[in-house]
């Protein structure tokens, strides 16, 4: 009633949303590419350390405001 076929599938362009079965391939990747952008930056960007332009607030307003959203 069914006819069963074997494909092997190559796509020309990168695939969205695929990841391999094996999740330390991934990690690895991630790794790497992180490390590639670190060497190629020559230290922190924007793209490594996205909150590297944030306005920095002492201590004591930090913990006020986390006194304030507790309360």
């Amino acid at each position: 009633m069914f006819n069963k076929y074997q494909v092997k599938l190559t796509f020309l362009r990168p695939v969205l949303a695929t990841n391999p079965s094996d999740p330390n391939i991934l990690d690895t990747h991630i790794i790497q590419r992180q490390r590639k952008l670190i060497l190629e930056k020559g230290g922190l960007s924007k793209e490594i350390n996205k909150y590297l332009d944030q306005i920095q607030i002492s201590v004591e307003k930090g913990d006020e405001e986390i006194e304030l959203l507790l309360n």
